[in-house]
């Protein structure tokens, strides 16, 4: 997921992340979330799927 504005400075973050290390760990992802401003998110295979935020506002 990248996002819908700024997609530039996005995936030069990526690449930048991936040039520091995620490469080295590339089969253990599952996605990328670029979406953030100052960041991104990374989920890994084996980890539990993200909590949906209308999950939570329900209790």
């Amino acid at each position: 997921m990248v996002g819908r504005t700024d997609s530039d400075e996005r995936i030069l973050r990526f690449m930048t992340a991936w040039q520091r290390g995620l490469k080295k760990r590339a089969d253990d992802i599952r996605y990328l979330d670029l979406r953030y401003p100052n960041g991104l998110a990374v989920a890994w295979h084996g980890q539990s799927a993200p909590v949906d935020d209308a999950d939570n506002n329900a209790q």
